[in-house]
């Protein structure tokens, strides 16, 4: 039994080190052959692309997996599901698309773009979103038949593509916005085709929606609204503040740091894939309490190593951006310190979510971040580097509060009454912090 796990983790973990490998390759060529002001173009062209791509879920993936679970067996139900959790996601992307591409058009002009360039961008930015409407349902199902080798394949491919397209354009030297955007877009485009390809013969992607799918996702949709709205926004605020009241350098600089999320995707990728799925269907009182504090323990410690790290050697974690991000020793550890924090934050909600315990912050955590944010946008300048991260630091900390009391009194009221019948899915009032 321990030899097969192990040889799964392996897999995984390696398979998952390729991906990651591969992405921040391509990111930090980018960040190496773009120049400064472009790649503050392209920073908020990719921070608004993810915003408004998150806001085109708000609920559906979570639909996808609860129901599919009931249906995944059954061909045609299954491709019920997808057409009508498809159709849930353009409805959205009509609102949303006419509400942020905006603000995009605005944040690209002020950080210095012409009107050629926010065209293209705008377009590029909308063909992208089109495909993530699609392949975002469809890996959810390749997950739900618990082909996790088979989603780890198709990223792997569709990640050569992206780095195949920049690689070209630097060789031809003609690295520029829409290029780097136009691999975002190839990259999707090769993720659709393998994912249709693969669940072709297991799902009718042809059938038609029906009305009880509606129903559910609709409700599911309603749950999770406002929380999926703000964390949407909490996560890219910082950002958004310094494109607003800083420079275009600035915005680059927040960006090219913002490389080193590198260092908690793997750990992310394992939380979602391994450790989350694993705490949900437990039911042995004191093996969840081990495992749930031997988890924290173990993410915590790794993320206090790499901060420290780069608190301490900072000039050569600086050596993978460039020559151009060097004066950024003093900002590197707190970039990394609130990648980490986001992390754990949302490493608890994760695990909170999967045992419904997550009452204090989802009722609270919007009223408390809101009042923090606006203690801290009088208490620091947000128009440099060190004061977004310094921002964006401190306004998640009623979160972090919020999560650990939850973590307490679940595990404090599992122990003294434990469910009696099997462990089942939960559906959560929202998503994991960013």
């Amino acid at each position: 039994m321990w030899w097969s796990r192990l040889k799964r983790f392996t897999a995984f973990s390696l398979y998952q080190i390729g991906i990651q490998g591969i992405g921040q390759l391509s990111g930090l060529m980018l960040v190496w052959l773009m120049p400064h002001d472009e790649y503050a173009l392209l920073t908020v062209a990719l921070s608004m692309s993810m915003t408004i791509h998150t806001l085109c879920d708000m609920g559906i993936s979570t639909a996808v997996i609860s129901i599919g679970g009931r249906v995944h067996h059954n061909r045609e139900r299954f491709g019920a599901l997808i057409a009508s959790a498809m159709r849930a996601r353009w409805w959205l992307a009509l609102v949303v698309v006419p509400l942020l591409m905006p603000l995009m058009v605005i944040l690209l002009r002020r950080a210095g773009a012409d009107w050629i360039q926010v065209a293209l961008a705008v377009a590029l930015s909308l063909i992208g979103l089109g495909l993530d409407l699609r392949v975002a349902v469809l890996v959810r199902v390749l997950l739900l038949r618990g082909e996790v080798g088979q989603a780890q394949a198709i990223d792997l491919r569709s990640a050569l593509v992206r780095i195949s397209t920049i690689a070209l354009a630097v060789a031809t030297h003609t690295l520029s916005l829409a290029l780097a955007l136009g691999s975002d877009v190839l990259q999707l485009l090769a993720r659709t085709v393998l994912l249709q390809r693969r669940l072709a013969p297991h799902v009718d992607l042809g059938a038609p929606a029906v009305e009880s799918d509606h129903q559910e996702i609709r409700r599911l949709m309603r749950l999770q609204a406002a929380n999926g709205i703000f964390f949407c926004i909490q996560g890219q605020l910082a950002l958004w503040l310094l494109g607003f009241l800083g420079g275009h350098g600035a915005v680059a600089d927040y960006g090219a740091l913002g490389r080193f999320s590198f260092l908690v995707s793997f750990l992310s990728a394992m939380l979602t894939n391994i450790l989350v799925p694993g705490v949900a269907r437990l039911q042995d009182p004191e093996t969840l309490v081990r495992r749930y504090r031997t988890i924290l323990s173990g993410l915590t410690a790794v993320a206090l190593a790499l901060t420290g790290a780069c608190w301490l050697f900072p000039a050569p974690a600086l050596l993978l951006l460039g020559s151009q991000y060097h004066h950024l020793q003093a900002e590197l550890p707190l970039m990394v310190g609130n990648l980490m924090i986001s992390f754990l934050i949302g490493a608890v909600w994760s695990l909170n979510a999967a045992r419904a315990w997550i009452t204090a912050s989802s009722l609270f955590n919007i009223p408390c971040t809101i009042a923090m944010q606006v203690a801290m946008a009088f208490a620091i300048d947000v128009t440099t580097v060190h004061g977004a991260l310094l921002f964006s630091i401190t306004t998640q900390l009623p979160n972090a509060l919020l999560c650990a009391f939850d973590s307490w009194r679940g595990l404090r009221r599992f122990r003294l009454s434990p469910p009696a019948g099997p462990a089942a899915g939960t559906v959560a009032a929202g998503p994991p912090p960013p």
